[in-house]
């Protein structure tokens, strides 16, 4: 009778540890002052139990909800490493898988990861009209010439190259050193052949005190004559926004008085180039 009453004892105490007051273990090393939370406290310098600021600094533990931390006995991800006390930074992983070297960095694909060679910026590239627009030589104003560029948010450098058709200028006597500045500038209106103003997300500079708002080329009459322009965009908004190339503002450089038409302005030709990077700018 007493070995069934042992035997029943036993069992009570077993279930009642398992389902009652289960067991906890926190282990420590080199340490006997574990950090609530915490199911393991590894401390190379024996000093977790110190009043110092930098006595976690050592530290590697794994929490009660499987986080590991390394420098903290508070990690708040699955691995949280913290630098040291002192204020200057410092490195705090190095991996060598050989794939490390100068000027790379650390990139992902498919939760993998691997040093890769950085290529600076992204690049878009510019929807050219089908047939340009005509812009009479003696125009202040920028025209509209229906072609454009979608840019995200963020700072971008416009390329730009046109082919512009010098045939229908007329002079009243031959000179071969007539010709004309024409100006190129990027807007916000969208209606080709309109009469339209610079963009106010043309990149202002600051430190100089001006907007790069267009670049001038010369243009010769009778002539193809490609002009080219590099102007700074900055997309403020959460959206893609369209803007469009305007071309105008001409002035006589030197010669004879012209008139007539500046023709194909805007459109695709041989030569032709629109194109953003995106950049970062100090």
């Amino acid at each position: 009778m007493n070995k069934y009453i042992i035997n029943l004892t036993i069992l009570f105490i077993w279930w009642y540890t398992i389902n009652i007051c289960p067991l906890f273990a926190q282990i420590g090393i080199n340490t006997e002052t574990i950090s609530s939370g915490l199911i393991m406290q590894i401390d190379p310098l024996g000093n977790s139990s110190s009043s110092s600021g930098n006595r976690y600094d050592d530290d590697i533990v794994i929490s009660d909800n499987g986080n590991v931390g390394i420098g903290t006995i508070s990690p708040q991800y699955k691995l949280h490493i913290k630098k040291k006390s002192s204020d200057s930074p410092e490195p705090l992983i190095k991996i060598t898988d050989g794939s490390e070297k100068k000027d790379r960095i650390f990139m992902y694909s498919n939760g993998k990861t691997l040093w890769k060679d950085l290529i600076p910026g992204v690049a878009k590239f510019g929807t050219f009209s089908s047939n340009g627009v005509s812009i009479p030589v003696n125009t202040s104003n920028f025209i509209n010439t229906g072609t454009y560029i979608s840019l995200d948010k963020g700072i971008w450098l416009l390329n730009i190259s046109l082919v512009v058709d010098g045939s229908s200028i007329t002079i009243p006597s031959i000179d071969y050193n007539a010709r004309l500045w024409l100006h190129i500038t990027i807007t916000d209106n969208n209606i080709a052949g309109s009469i339209s103003t610079a963009s106010s997300d043309i990149f202002l500079d600051t430190a100089a005190g001006y907007r790069h708002s267009d670049w001038g080329n010369l243009v010769f009459p009778y002539l193809t004559s490609t002009i080219n322009a590099k102007i700074v965009i900055n997309n403020t908004s959460d959206n893609s926004k369209n803007y469009y190339l305007a071309v105008g503002n001409i002035t006589q450089a030197v010669g004879t008085s012209m008139s007539g038409y500046i023709d194909s302005v805007g459109k695709f030709d041989t030569g032709c180039s629109l194109y953003a990077l995106k950049v970062k700018i100090d």
